[in-house]
């Protein structure tokens, strides 16, 4: 049996709308990842997109509108606001670059993804209180 070569393909970078050339990817992308969010949270909630919409304040329409990826008009403060109407948190993080000399990013990360064991600021800090402990200096409460 004769093997089909496979087709010609680029690896994407994780942006799609970088990867086809979008003006302002970056802010498309943070808008799709909070556009999911507000669509998982309707979901799972089991109700329509009518009580949605009442519930965040905009029209049905606008809110099908964006769950089908029409939020250019839709500033990013505007779909957090709408995440809070469903009860969510919205923490914004600024933090020094992991590349030196790079820019920084932008990027949503939801809760569930992130572990604080996992941190390695933090589990720096708490070496540096148990090292601090163990030296008999007691502890600052920034070390915590």
């Amino acid at each position: 049996m004769i093997q089909e070569p496979l087709p010609e393909f680029e690896v994407g970078s994780g942006n799609i709308f970088a990867d086809i050339g979008l003006p302002n990817a970056e802010e498309h992308l943070l808008k799709a990842r909070l556009a999911a969010r507000l669509y998982s949270l309707i979901t799972a909630r089991k109700i329509t997109h009518r009580a949605a919409a009442k519930r965040i304040g905009v029209k049905p329409r606008e809110l099908s509108l964006i769950l089908h990826g029409h939020f250019q008009d839709c500033s990013l403060a505007r779909l957090m606001h709408m995440l809070t109407a469903f009860g969510q948190d919205i923490d914004i993080v600024v933090r020094p670059c992991r590349k030196a000399g790079k820019p920084g990013r932008i990027a949503v990360i939801e809760a569930a993804a992130y572990r604080l064991e996992d941190d390695p600021r933090f589990l720096r800090r708490i070496e540096q209180a148990r090292s601090s402990i163990r030296a008999g200096r007691g502890i600052r409460l920034e070390y915590v």
